[in-house]
């Protein structure tokens, strides 16, 4: 009986080793693709999600920047050391310095008739949003003076005839 065992264990370890040497020593293209092709979607995947990332923190970056200028422009007109048409003129240039495409929501709107002016109306409209703010009327009183005055330089457009767009 001790002799079926020491064979039964021999003949089980030489079947293991052979096992191995197959699995470690053999070459085998189905794992070599399989490798291969891990390694082409780590890399479309991985690496290529850095790029999208790195894009991405660029983005981050320049809305960073951008929100930063705002805010000193914002603190600037509101303190009364720039007028209402300036601080829109810097906050546009700072958006397109930073981005080449029209400023968003300004387009949305539905008041004003450029730009500027959509952008100064909400400076304006931002008083009432800020709590810090909303009780200074002498400050409502001069943006909504610049803004007035800011309408009246406006140049007058006329609707064209044949011209009429439906918001259907």
């Amino acid at each position: 009986m001790r002799k079926a065992s020491v064979l039964r264990g021999c003949l089980y370890t030489v079947f293991a080793l052979a096992l191995l040497w197959l699995v470690l020593v053999e070459a085998h293209p189905g794992k070599d693709r399989l490798y291969a092709d891990f390694g082409r979607w780590l890399g479309q995947n991985i690496w290529g999600d850095r790029e999208v990332d790195a894009a991405l923190i660029q983005r981050r970056d320049a809305l960073d920047r951008f929100r930063s200028a705002t805010q000193q422009t914002k603190r600037a007109l509101y303190a009364g050391e720039v007028s209402l048409p300036d601080a829109v003129d810097r906050i546009l240039a700072d958006w397109r310095r930073e981005f080449p495409n029209p400023l968003p929501g300004a387009a949305a709107a539905d008041f004003g008739d450029g730009e500027q002016e959509r952008l100064a109306r909400a400076l304006v409209e931002h008083i009432d949003n800020n709590e810090h703010l909303r009780d200074n009327q002498q400050l409502r009183e001069r943006l909504q003076a610049q803004l007035a005055d800011m309408i009246k330089k406006r140049p007058k457009t006329t609707p064209q005839p044949g011209l009429i767009v439906s918001m259907a």
